[in-house]
């Protein structure tokens, strides 16, 4: 509940103003416009908080200590993230890849995880990644094609890889250009 002092120490004032109630009590007022003691789970941003939801527990968007938004882009690596580049070009961490997408290192995906064999995407490094880790179905369990004709991947010595051995459709069951 709210005391009248805190309500009245907010009247005419906007959310994030200054305010002070029972003469000794400093805050801000919040977005009810009471006036609440400035810091984490006050649900006013601070100087030094990133977000403030008027709670201290993390996983709900904003971390309990203030700091971070919990959203892949923000820089932090939160909950449920393996890595998490930021969006803009300032200091990035490592395995992050450069602007112009350069790196030496694992680099941190746009879903804020790492690359790895078996998530069906085609992460640097490697020749297939059909989703799974099971062997001989086209693409090993370390990502690197089994080189067998039909599998999807172009390996080498093969003009055209279009998944099946069927001729007629662009690409022969033999894998050269018809």
């Amino acid at each position: 509940m709210c005391l009248t002092a805190q309500l009245a120490a907010c009247k005419g004032r906007a959310l994030g103003d200054a305010c002070t109630y029972e003469q000794v009590v400093n805050g801000l007022c919040d977005p009810n416009l009471v006036c609440v003691p400035p810091g984490c789970g006050n649900a006013v941003v601070e100087a030094n908080e990133a977000c403030d939801d008027g709670n201290r527990v993390s996983g709900d968007g904003c971390t309990a200590n203030c700091g971070s938004t919990e959203e892949c882009g923000n820089g932090n690596v939160d909950e449920g993230e393996q890595c998490d580049c930021g969006r803009d070009d300032e200091t990035r961490p490592p395995g992050c890849p450069t602007p112009n997408g350069d790196s030496t290192d694992a680099q941190c995906l746009s879903s804020c995880r790492l690359p790895r064999c078996g998530n069906g995407v085609m992460d640097p490094g490697e020749v297939c990644d059909d989703g799974n880790l099971t062997p001989s179905d086209g693409c090993n369990p370390t990502c690197t094609s089994t080189g067998a004709c039909g599998n999807g991947t172009l390996d080498p010595g093969e003009q055209c890889d279009d998944g099946n051995l069927a001729n007629a459709d662009g690409c022969q069951m033999s894998c050269q250009l018809p």
